[in-house]
C-alpha cells in the first residue's frame, strides 16, 4: 500500500522546501498523542523517544489552526506544534482533499470528491480519512488526516479519541459509519449453522422451527419481529447471542469487540442461519461483564442499531453490552449537586501547568493531607472529582489532594506540591497511578511514594535495577483487555513475582473500568 521509503522521503523533502516559510505557534508538549493510539500495532520506542510530536494544519482544513490549538490545550488533541514539519520527527498533517499536499504525501489517486485507494474508490464528501506514511528515516511514521468537502468538524475529536481500536492501514469516517479497506475473501466464505439455546427456551423453540421449516426465510422474519421487541443482544445466564438481521449482500459479517478482538479474523466472523439473512455470534461472558462492540459488514463498521446503549456523543461510538450481574458504581454516576472540593492550578518552574483537586474543607482547615498523583491528562477531571468527593464525603477514604502530573518531571512535581500545599511529606502517604499508554511514565522510587497503581498498562514502568526491591505494583487489567496489556502484565508478573499483585476486572480497555478499579484500590489501601 505504501510507496517505497525512498520515494516518500523525496516527497517530504520537496514539501519541506516549499513550506519552510510556514510557521505555527508553539504550545506545551504532551507525552501521549491521542490520535496515534489507533496505530497501536505500530507502537514503537521511536515515537516516545522523539523530543516532540509535530503538527501541520492547512488553512482550509475544517478545524482551523487556532481551534486545533484549543483542542490541544484541553487535552483533546495532545500534541506539540513546531515551526515546520521535519521528516526526522513523527508528525500529524491536517489537510483538505483539495490541498496539493494531500496528493503529495500519499500515493492515493484524487479525483474530485473521490479518492482511489488500492483500486477501491471512496467518496470523501462529508468524510475524514486517516492513514499512515513512512517518513523514510529509521522506520518512523507520519499521520495524515484528510478532510473531504463538507466534513463536519464536530465529529473529529470524538472519533480520534476512539480510533485506537482500528488496526487498519487506513480508514474513512462519516458520522456513525466507518469505511475500511475491502476484505479479501474467498468466494465460499459462508459458515452456516444454528445458534445453540437452552432446550425448551423460547429462542431454542424458534431455532427448532426454522431448522424444520420448508420456508425458513419466512420464519426468520417472524423470529426477527419477535426477538427485537427487547434490546439486543439476547442474554441467557452467561450466554450472550448477537444478531445481525440486515441483508449482507453476500458479504461476511464480523463481530468486533473487546472479547473477540477488533481486527477481522476467522475467530470473530459471524455464522449465518441457513437459507436466511440472519447472522449470529454466541459467547460466554462473566456475569458482571461490560464489553463494547461493533459490526463489520463488508468494508463498513456500524453500531448495533438494535441496542440503545452506546458510548460517545451520538456520532461515532461503540455499542455497549452490560451483563445483568454488573453492579452500578454510584461513586461515578452520581455527581454531587454542589462540589465541595476545589480546583486549583499553578505553573511550574519548567513552564508546565499543573492542576489539582483539593479536598472539601481544605481552605478552612490547617490539616495536612495525603496525595494521589495521576499521570494521565486532566481531561477526565470531572469524573475523577466526582468519585473522589463521593468517597471522601462518605468517609470511605480519608481526605486527599489529587495532583494531575501533566508533563512535569515527577521528582520536581512532588517537591513543588509539598512546598505549595499542606501535604503529608512521607512516601507512605503518597500514591501514584497511571493507565493505558501513560504507564511508561511511572517511576518506581521509594523516596517519592510507596503505593503504585497501574490500570491496563500498555508500557513498562521504570523500575530500578537494584536487587533489593521494596515496592508493590498493584495492576488492574481486564478479562477482555488488549493483547498488549496482557503481555505487559505477564512480563511484570514474571519478572517481579514477589512485587506484583494482579486484579482482573470483567471488562475491556476502557476508562470506565479504570475508574471503577481506582475506586476499589482507594478503598483498599489509601
Amino acid at each position: 500500500m505504501m510507496k517505497s521509503k525512498k520515494f516518500i522521503l523525496f516527497n517530504l523533502i520537496l514539501i519541506l522546501i516549499l513550506f519552510t516559510s510556514c510557521t505555527t505557534d508553539t504550545v506545551e508538549a504532551s507525552r501521549q498523542i491521542t490520535i496515534r493510539d489507533w496505530t497501536r500495532n505500530l507502537r514503537s520506542e521511536f515515537i516516545r523517544e522523539s523530543d516532540s510530536w509535530q503538527v501541520y494544519c492547512s488553512e482550509n482544513f475544517p478545524v482551523q489552526k487556532d481551534i486545533i490549538h484549543t483542542m490541544i490545550e484541553r487535552g483533546e488533541l495532545p500534541t506539540k506544534t513546531v515551526s515546520h514539519i521535519s521528516p526526522k520527527k513523527p508528525g500529524t498533517w491536517f489537510l483538505h482533499i483539495d490541498d496539493s499536499l494531500a496528493a503529495a504525501l500519499t500515493h492515493f489517486v484524487f479525483k474530485g470528491d473521490t479518492i482511489i485507494i488500492e483500486d477501491q474508490p471512496v467518496n470523501m464528501n462529508g468524510c475524514f480519512l486517516f492513514t499512515l506514511i513512512p517518513s523514510g528515516i529509521n522506520n518512523r511514521y507520519h499521520e495524515v488526516v484528510i478532510a473531504g468537502k463538507k466534513a463536519n468538524p464536530e465529529i473529529l475529536t470524538d472519533f480520534i479519541n476512539k480510533a485506537f481500536l482500528i488496526p487498519e492501514p487506513w480508514f474513512v469516517y462519516k458520522r456513525n459509519v466507518l469505511i475500511l479497506p475491502d476484505i479479501k475473501y474467498e468466494q465460499n466464505h459462508k459458515v452456516l449453522d444454528y445458534p445453540n439455546f437452552v432446550e425448551g427456551s423460547v429462542c431454542g423453540d424458534w431455532m427448532q422451527k426454522i431448522r424444520q421449516s420448508s420456508v425458513p426465510e419466512v420464519l426468520a422474519e417472524a423470529f426477527e419481529t419477535f426477538v427485537t421487541k427487547d434490546p439486543m443482544p439476547v442474554i441467557h445466564d452467561s450466554l450472550a447471542t448477537f444478531f445481525w438481521f440486515e441483508p449482507s449482500e453476500d458479504k461476511p459479517v464480523y463481530l468486533l469487540s473487546d472479547k473477540t478482538g477488533w481486527e477481522t479474523s476467522s475467530k470473530n466472523r459471524m455464522k449465518q442461519i441457513p437459507q436466511t439473512p440472519i447472522h449470529y455470534y454466541q459467547m460466554i461472558l462473566h456475569r458482571e461483564a461490560r464489553i463494547e462492540y461493533l459490526y463489520r459488514v463488508g468494508n463498513e463498521v456500524k453500531r448495533d442499531y438494535l441496542n440503545p446503549h452506546y458510548t460517545g456523543s451520538g456520532y461515532f461510538s461503540h455499542s455497549v453490552l452490560t451483563m445483568p450481574g454488573r453492579k452500578p458504581a454510584p461513586e461515578i454516576s452520581r455527581p454531587p449537586l454542589t462540589f465541595q472540593s476545589a480546583i486549583d492550578e499553578f505553573t511550574s518552574n519548567n513552564g508546565n501547568r499543573i492542576r489539582l483537586i483539593l479536598p472539601p474543607g481544605y481552605h478552612h482547615a490547617s490539616s495536612t493531607y495525603r496525595t494521589l498523583y495521576i499521570l494521565n491528562s486532566y481531561q477526565n477531571m470531572f469524573i475523577i472529582r466526582t468519585l473522589m468527593e463521593n468517597l471522601m464525603l462518605s468517609g470511605e477514604i480519608p481526605p486527599v489532594i489529587v495532583v494531575f502530573a501533566g508533563n512535569e518531571p515527577l521528582r520536581d512535581l512532588v517537591y513543588t506540591v509539598d512546598e505549595r500545599y499542606r501535604t503529608m511529606k512521607k512516601p507512605e502517604y503518597r500514591m501514584v497511578c497511571a493507565w493505558s499508554g501513560e504507564t511508561d511514565r511511572m517511576v518506581i522510587d521509594e523516596s517519592l511514594w510507596a503505593n503504585y497503581l497501574l490500570f491496563s498498562p500498555l508500557d513498562m514502568p521504570t523500575i530500578p535495577d537494584d536487587k533489593d526491591h521494596h515496592f508493590t505494583l498493584n495492576i488492574s487489567t481486564g478479562l477482555y483487555d488488549l493483547s498488549e496489556v496482557n503481555m505487559i502484565t505477564k512480563a511484570l508478573k514474571t519478572r517481579y513475582p514477589d512485587h506484583t499483585v494482579v486484579h482482573y476486572f470483567p471488562g475491556g480497555h476502557h476508562p470506565e473500568e479504570w475508574y471503577r478499579a481506582l475506586i476499589r484500590e482507594l478503598k483498599k489501601g489509601l
